[in-house]
């Protein structure tokens, strides 16, 4: 049998091989900050930034080769400062070099600008040749893009709406479903657009195939979602179990049951439920951040993950990240709320409303949340985004909404006042980190969204002036032709330019599963009003108050539909 490279390498430290004793046999990784690039310009050096993910069987092998081949190793420590930082630990990071991971290996010069970026596992072979030729020319390999604000208008809005419809329907594989690409999983944007906002049955059945693919994502021994496919099929798996990847598929296997009548789409999201309790919950009611793709770091578990339950255990189990970080567990909050009206169950909405308290533990004096409890100088806008869309969730919900109100507005108006920049753009992060912090257009659009749902919550135009600056921004052609499909975009921008429906449901009978109904198949851009025949206020009782069973209606400004009374009609309206 051959040796693994981790056990090779642990041979090679027992025996002294390779110069073991020597300080130059090994990487002194530093930390990223303000420091490492007062070093770099000391020193004239460039910065390696390795960043990686504790459950990612690639960063592992590099780990294992790469990083512990002699050569490099004296090549980076005569000519580099090499960083090392953990991706989720990190999403000021994480959501800058999403494109490029993991591992993500990024060259930075002293003035923080990137000099060149390279995605996955390098070889040792073609690291070295890489790293000879950064010392030899290090110039910036692409340009840094102009994003400063410029004047569009309405028709160059048009034309790149146009071509994203028609990208976002290119970018998809019809036949097996996910993108036209060698990696397979359901990404929740284009789910989104396709169930809500497109009008092309190809795009429709799209969602039929995709989450029959994704079944296939699916631990079926344990539960629980790996993370994608390769090879272009849905059978070559990536066995890391993600928190933020469980969140999205709780919500995409439950509108798929919900809309296409799947029930074994209902019981993929119980699987992940159960998953969640067996291996990621904490006692106190959050959840771990991840779940490691291998059983012994850097080798392939195809085997094991092919075993019953008792043949795993007897080998052991995967390693857990135990990490409990704010954008995660308030993704995963909101999923429960989602569950909690399609199971019809409280205790899911009640797990919910226990991670936003001790989320809420973590909110700064200056109104923002930090990542996790170790208080680092840096705030993420990522985090910021992620708890505001699970207050809107919990104010959706119905319970102590106007609570829910306050923390939305107190946390958007610091999110405003201290990420966005001149041009009207929101940058990534605040703090220092040594890095200039960038507008990301995905975390743009996504706050963009938020302003403009609050504005249609409290009416106060401040925040449909905010929605609109960063639309335009994320139309800058600077900005928007990096990009082939954005259908977060499409949905913005359709959002902006139409009235949110406002779903008032009059509870006459104590009884919520019409109400549970109608919000676990609403879209996000939705409002709901719940009263009693007694809470009722003045300029709707001629409208609702005649009636003695529980009735929905879905209202705009000047329309009300026809009283939905049942969940068989619920179901038929949304359909």
């Amino acid at each position: 049998l051959h040796l693994s490279i981790r056990r090779q390498r642990q041979m090679c430290i027992r025996d002294s091989c390779s110069g073991a004793n020597n300080n130059s046999s090994k990487l002194i990784w530093s930390e990223m900050g303000p420091t490492v690039f007062e070093k770099a310009k000391a020193e004239n050096k460039i910065i390696l930034l390795n960043l990686e993910a504790n459950w990612c069987h690639w960063c592992h092998v590099m780990e294992d080769s790469t990083y512990s081949n002699q050569e490099i190793i004296s090549y980076i420590n005569k000519h580099f400062i090499p960083v090392k930082a953990d991706q989720d630990a990190n999403p000021e990071l994480s959501i800058r070099y999403r494109d490029y991971g993991w591992p993500a290996t990024i060259f930075i010069n002293a003035k923080g600008e990137d000099i060149v970026k390279r995605a996955g596992y390098i070889s040792p072979e073609y690291f070295l040749k890489l790293l000879k030729a950064i010392v030899a020319d290090p110039s910036l390999e692409e340009p840094i893009p102009d994003i400063r604000a410029k004047k569009i208008n309405s028709s160059e809005v048009q034309l790149q709406i146009e071509r994203l419809i028609k990208n976002a329907k290119n970018a998809v594989d019809y036949e097996k479903g996910g993108f036209d690409q060698s990696q397979k999983y359901v990404e929740f944007a284009t789910f989104e657009y396709a169930l809500f906002l497109s009008q092309d049955d190809k795009m429709r059945a799209w969602i039929k195939t995709s989450m029959n693919g994704a079944k296939k994502l699916s631990d079926p021994v344990w539960g629980g979602i790996y993370q994608y496919s390769t090879h272009n099929d849905w059978n070559h798996l990536h066995f890391e179990k993600l928190l933020s990847i469980q969140a999205r598929y709780l919500k995409l296997f439950s509108y798929n049951y919900l809309y296409n009548k799947d029930n074994e789409s209902l019981d993929k999201a119980k699987d992940i439920l159960m998953y969640l309790d067996r291996f990621l919950a904490h006692e106190n009611g959050l959840y771990s951040n991840a779940q490691d793709a291998d059983l012994v770091q850097g080798e392939h578990s195809e085997v094991y993950f092919k075993l019953n339950n008792s043949e795993r255990l007897k080998l052991g189990v995967p390693k857990v990240d135990t990490n409990t970080f704010t954008n995660n567990n308030a993704e995963i909050a909101s999923s429960f709320l989602m569950m909690s009206d399609v199971l019809m169950d409280p205790k899911m909405q009640e797990k919910a409303i226990v991670i936003e308290k001790l989320l809420r533990q973590r909110k700064s004096e200056n109104g923002l949340f930090f990542h996790d409890y170790g208080k680092r100088e840096v705030f993420s806008l990522k985090d910021q985004i992620a708890m505001a869309y699970l207050y809107i969730d919990l104010i959706k919900s119905g319970l102590n909404d106007s609570f829910y109100t306050n923390e939305l507005t107190r946390l958007i108006i610091a999110v405003n006042e201290f990420f966005i920049l001149e041009n009207g753009s929101a940058q990534s992060f605040v703090g220092s980190n040594g890095l200039q912090p960038a507008p990301i257009i995905i975390e743009n659009i996504n706050l963009g969204r938020i302003n403009n749902w609050v504005f249609n919550l409290t009416k106060d135009k401040i925040y449909q002036v905010r929605s609109r600056e960063l639309f335009n921004f994320c139309m800058n052609p600077q900005v928007i032709t990096q990009y082939y499909s954005l259908p977060e975009l499409l949905l913005f921008e359709n959002e902006l330019n139409s009235e949110a429906n406002q779903f008032v449901f009059i509870d006459n009978e104590n009884s919520s599963t019409l109400l549970r109904s109608a919000r676990a198949m609403a879209p996000y851009y939705s409002l709901f009003g719940i009263y009693t025949k007694d809470t009722l206020p003045e300029e709707k009782k001629k409208l609702f108050e005649g009636f003695k069973q529980n009735v929905l209606f879905v209202c705009t400004s000047n329309y009300c539909s026809s009283p939905i009374q049942s969940i068989e009609e619920v179901f038929e309206y949304y359909r």
